[in-house]
């Protein structure tokens, strides 16, 4: 599987496209880079930072989620951790999500294509700037494969 993590707006929503095959590893070093880029951020009004993952186009869903379920419960507990929005217009990836977000008590939403998902981060924090209609093609600031 390929993660690519960028910068939808800087320091406030990051967008993580996955794709192809998921594996453990793939997932445990994206969800690890991404908490890490949460605490990193010079953050002294304590905003939320969001963050899209599209996964549909993925091919795969693990059978096993123990592998992950660690890095998963860490990157759930960050403090500055806002919505979790999943793009994917396949229903068993949003079913898993939901179940997986359900458990870790987190705020997560599922969205079938990206504009709905800007949108619904625009609806619920008004601290954000205007965002774009779609994910802008910013550098990626990370790639895992």
């Amino acid at each position: 599987m390929a993660s690519r993590i960028s910068w939808c707006i800087e320091g406030r929503v990051l967008y993580v496209h996955q794709s192809e095959f998921m594996t453990t590893d793939t997932i445990n070093m994206t969800l690890r880079f991404v908490a890490h880029e949460i605490d990193r951020r010079d953050n002294p009004l304590r905003l939320r930072i969001h963050v899209i993952i599209n996964n549909d186009d993925v091919k795969n869903i693990l059978p096993n989620m123990m592998p992950i379920s660690a890095a998963i419960k860490d990157f759930y507990s960050r403090p500055h951790l806002g919505w979790n929005v999943f793009v994917t217009t396949n229903s068993a990836h949003r079913m898993m999500n939901n179940i997986m977000s359900n458990l870790m008590n987190a705020n997560s939403k599922s969205f079938a294509n990206d504009a709905d998902a800007l949108t619904f981060l625009q609806q619920v924090d008004q601290t954000l700037p205007q965002l774009p209609m779609t994910i802008p093609e910013n550098e990626p600031i990370a790639f895992f494969e």
